[in-house]
């Protein structure tokens, strides 16, 4: 089984930007879309990987505000991968990357609600 793990002080100080941080990532996480796609990309089944870990609290950067999670198997990091929120931590898209290299190019034009599969309401 598949965990997830934080560094605390690596999240938000604010507690219900913490828990919106851990609903996101963990709704991105089980949903069966996002299996198959990083499934497809890695050549393996994505649910291999023993841990996910948040590394860092949603930031603003030139891709736009996002929450960075590893992905890894045994010590190893397998993954990374950036999920791209709104401002009310919502769901957007994201990107992938392995071994330096995207695996999925990150797109312009927001989803909308409700297409992407994930609980907008958190």
């Amino acid at each position: 089984m598949t965990c997830l793990s934080m560094v605390k002080s690596l999240l938000s100080n604010q507690q219900d930007i913490q828990r919106q941080t851990i609903k996101v990532t963990l709704n991105f996480l089980t949903r069966d879309q996002t299996k198959q796609e990083m499934s497809e990309r890695l050549g393996y089944n994505v649910e291999q990987l023993s841990t996910w870990v948040i590394i860092n609290g949603r930031h603003q950067s030139t891709d736009g505000a996002h929450i960075t999670i590893r992905g890894f198997q045994g010590k190893w990091a397998a993954i990374t991968v950036h999920i791209y929120v709104d401002e009310w931590y919502r769901y957007e898209d994201y990107a992938a990357w392995l071994n330096g290299k995207k695996l999925r190019q990150k797109t312009t034009q927001l989803r909308k609600k409700g297409q992407h599969g994930l609980d907008s309401r958190l």
